[in-house]
């Protein structure tokens, strides 16, 4: 026969969401193999804990808080001035932080928050300027492609709307933000004129790395290259080719691919064949076709 009584643990595990986990992951518990810390205390049993006394603070309580734009961000201890205690009944006493702030208000703050702790904490500044400057590219061909001079500064205005804590800002992706703000139109110009990949006729895909100053470029073993008289274009531009060898590392670095099976492939071929008998260096680069790609070991 099934058990009358619910259980309380699975209930309040519903109620639980990403905002509880980021708080009581930020609460740095650590834990032993049995999910509990040294002093007793479950992340898991504060998080349940926290969806009911949530439930109370909203529905039951309905606290309101005023002032939260003055609490720093991170820990802080609040002490009542002269507040007073709440009713009979009041769960809350003195001063409490609500889980619920939201506003322009708080949106102002997390920007300002934000862009005196610097967008390399927040966003993979990586990512974020192989974008810039596949933009950038692209606007060389296309006006309608261009940037804003405070772009960083945009995105971080677009991010803090809806939000209220760093945690949540970090999971925002910059790119999705960029796209919204140029357009479905802008962003098929920018894939075709400054694409993420280029393929080879083989089917290879290689990823265009842009560059501040520098022409795009890609890299990809000498042997894919096999068969092919010129190297892949992005419109006018040559794409300037990392061609190496079965250790990785580059042999040539040239937008010129037929000069260099005209020149310079007849000598290093002889250099390649001494140290790497078992791959195969034909005569004929450009009639012979690329090894086949091999699979990643699992």
């Amino acid at each position: 026969m099934p058990s009358l009584v619910p259980d309380w643990s699975a209930v309040l595990d519903v109620f639980v969401d990403d905002d509880l986990r980021d708080r009581v992951a930020r609460m740095g518990i650590e834990v032993n193999e049995f999910g509990y810390d040294r002093w007793g205390a479950s992340p898991k049993q504060t998080m349940r804990l926290l969806a009911l006394v949530r439930m109370l603070y909203r529905n039951y309580f309905r606290v309101d808080v005023d002032g939260i734009e003055n609490v720093p961000e991170g820990r802080a201890l609040l002490i009542g001035n002269h507040s007073g205690q709440l009713a009979y009944d009041g769960m809350v006493l003195d001063e409490s932080r609500s889980s619920d702030v939201a506003g322009t208000d708080v949106e102002n703050v997390l920007f300002e928050a934000a862009r005196q702790r610097g967008l390399g904490k927040l966003w993979d500044q990586t990512e974020l300027q192989q974008l810039q400057q596949r933009i950038l590219f692209g606007a060389a061909q296309d006006a309608s492609l261009s940037l804003p001079d405070d772009l960083q500064e945009q995105l971080l205005r677009a991010a803090c709307v809806g939000k209220r804590s760093f945690a949540q800002l970090a999971r925002t992706d910059p790119a999705t933000l960029i796209a919204r703000e140029l357009g479905d139109a802008a962003m098929a110009a920018l894939q075709r004129l400054a694409p993420k990949h280029v393929e080879l006729p083989d089917g290879r895909r290689l990823r265009v790395q842009y560059e501040r100053g520098k022409a795009p470029w890609i890299k990809s073993r000498l042997q894919d290259f096999f068969g092919m008289a010129r190297g892949p274009r992005l419109g006018d531009v040559n794409l300037v080719l990392h061609l190496l060898a079965p250790n990785q590392r580059a042999v040539q670095v040239t937008t010129d691919l037929t000069g260099f099976w005209e020149r310079h492939y007849p000598a290093l071929r002889k250099q390649l064949m001494r140290r790497y008998p078992r791959h195969a260096w034909p005569e004929d680069p450009i009639s012979a076709r690329p090894p086949a790609a091999r699979s990643r070991r699992r």
